[in-house]
């Protein structure tokens, strides 16, 4: 099934993550700049999906669609939505804050983490 390419400049790809049923907006770029990031955009959205995630996944066009062709060259939709079968991964949203340590002990600053996420 064919699908349009975009041509409104002022539209954006979005990068939807779907986690426990739901969708989180994970990455938004304007449409035109996004084929500067990549030969193969779509492999490189789902890398990026996968870095955020901390997981390997997939990205289709639609919530419980099929997975998209990784090796087109242009982007026909403007929102694609990342799954995995597994568990996310996330880093610490914190991890740059100077504040931080890498000790094991539980400090204030990592004692709330998982209920944060």
């Amino acid at each position: 099934m064919a699908t349009t390419p975009i041509t409104d400049n002022d539209s954006n790809i979005k990068l939807w993550i779907i986690q426990k049923e739901k969708c989180h907006l994970a990455l938004s770029i304007p449409a035109t700049e996004f084929q500067h990031f990549s030969l193969r955009p779509l492999a490189w959205l789902r890398y990026l999906a996968g870095a955020l995630y901390g997981r390997e996944g997939d990205l289709s066009v639609s919530i419980n669609g099929h997975t998209v062709d990784y090796d087109q060259l242009t982007l026909c939709d403007r929102d694609y939505y990342f799954t995995s079968p597994e568990t996310a991964y996330l880093l610490d949203p914190k991890i740059m804050d100077e504040r931080q340590s890498y000790s094991t002990h539980n400090t204030a600053g990592r004692g709330g983490f998982k209920e944060e996420i």
